[in-house]
């Protein structure tokens, strides 16, 4: 199914709400009453050669070739209207009023009966709900979205309804990185496995990647509280510490702890580094990844089965850290070695690192769009209406975010979490 033929599936009762998404790139769960005659009082100020190419392209789901015959003009013709009737709606003086009629899914009342059907378990209700929201309104990455509206789903409900018949992971594009996307987008939006039956390819509870990512932050929760039982700010230590992180060599630490001999100059240069690296599988241990033992004392955090099967090619020097009713046992000591890297560059990196875990600033959620081209120089925002120039120039503005709002301008994508 190409574009066209996905477009053209898209129902003709609600082209209002369609070309409006479309144009503003905001996907949209709930309107106002009076959103479908904010639309038409917008579209009825148009040129009529433009209001007719809005008006048969969307309402009558006609092609593009189809809307250049019934008003009897070439295809470039039509084209050059259909765009500038487009850039009209962008424009504050058609958009600012019709915004006000749309409401994001966050926040919005059905978000809210969403939640409060899942709370008290009425599973009928919630199937009802899903299908009322457009699966854009969740995080899910553009390449999950791609797949999704290449298999012509348009809601949660029909996501679901693709994973029951098992339909999905058929589909081209649709690989394990995507099946995973889905499981942790859908684990946050509601229980989803529950209204399945647990399908044992996709119930995250069965799932072997979700066994293994529950399993690592089990190992990773007891490694915490065994580094720092006390949450004592004189014990440092770190996750995920990263360093040559501006080479294409660069290697991350699952865990690193800094043990100074004392606070004097000289017992912070004799002070000894510990590294973890936690491996919760067989396959995760034999992966070429997470073998960084730089410190002085390095260990391996695994389950004792793994640690049973893999104990003849852990590395000489290396310990091992087993779970033992719900803390860690040392199964192995570790050898001290000496390291090659300075210390300055250990607490550099170790201190670097232990800043993600700074609680974030109170603000407001920042509304992720794209700037919309009015015609020559001038771009839009789309959340507020504010309006730039490029100084002559018709590039893309490259602002990366509205002076007057504070909108993201990168085109409401999803981004997986930064590293290092």
């Amino acid at each position: 199914m190409n574009t066209e033929e996905r477009f053209l599936l898209r129902s003709s009762v609600e082209w209002r709400k369609n070309l409006m998404q479309d144009c503003l790139c905001m996907p949209c769960a709930e309107f106002s009453d009076s959103f479908d005659a904010a639309v038409d009082a917008a579209i009825a100020t148009f040129p009529e050669l433009e209001r007719e190419a809005i008006l048969k392209r969307y309402r009558d789901g006609l092609t593009p070739t189809q809307c250049a015959n019934a008003l009897e003009i070439d295809i470039g013709k039509f084209y050059s209207c259909f765009d500038l009737a487009i850039r009209r709606l962008r424009h504050p003086k058609y958009a600012g009023g019709i915004l006000k009629e749309m409401r994001r899914f966050a926040g919005s009342p059905l978000a809210s009966a969403l939640k409060e059907a899942i709370e008290n378990g009425n599973w009928k209700k919630i199937e009802e709900l899903c299908d009322s929201v457009p699966f854009q309104c969740l995080n899910f990455s553009t390449r999950t979205k791609n797949c999704l509206m290449f298999s012509g789903a348009q809601s949660i409900g029909d996501v679901v309804r693709l994973i029951e018949s098992g339909k999905l992971k058929n589909l081209r594009q649709c690989g394990q990185g995507t099946l995973q996307n889905i499981i942790d987008v859908l684990e946050k939006a509601l229980p989803f496995h529950f209204i399945l039956g647990k399908p044992a390819q996709f119930c995250p509870e069965t799932s072997d990647a979700f066994t293994r990512k529950e399993h690592t932050r089990q190992l990773s929760a007891m490694l915490e509280r065994c580094i720092d039982p006390r949450n004592d700010p004189r014990i440092y230590w770190a996750r995920e510490v990263t360093f040559d992180y501006s080479t294409n060599h660069k290697i991350r630490v699952d865990y690193m702890r800094f043990q100074p001999l004392n606070n004097s100059t000289s017992g912070i240069e004799k002070g000894d580094f510990y590294a973890y690296e936690v491996k919760s599988s067989v396959e995760d241990f034999k992966s070429p990844n997470g073998h960084n033992f730089i410190a002085d004392y390095n260990y391996y955090v695994m389950p004792a089965d793994v640690f049973e099967a893999v104990k003849d090619t852990v590395p000489y020097g290396v310990g091992v850290l087993c779970p033992d009713g719900g803390h860690l046992r040392c199964v192995r000591k570790a050898v001290r070695k000496d390291r090659t890297r300075p210390v300055s560059e250990m607490l550099l990196m170790l201190w670097r690192s232990s800043r993600r875990d700074f609680p974030a600033t109170d603000v407001a959620p920042v509304m992720h769009t794209r700037w919309a081209h009015l015609g020559g120089d001038e771009w839009c925002c789309p959340a507020c209406g504010f309006v730039i120039t490029t100084e002559g120039s018709w590039d893309k503005p490259t602002k990366k975010y509205c002076e007057d709002c504070g909108a993201k301008m990168d085109g409401g994508a999803d981004h997986e979490d930064r590293q290092d």
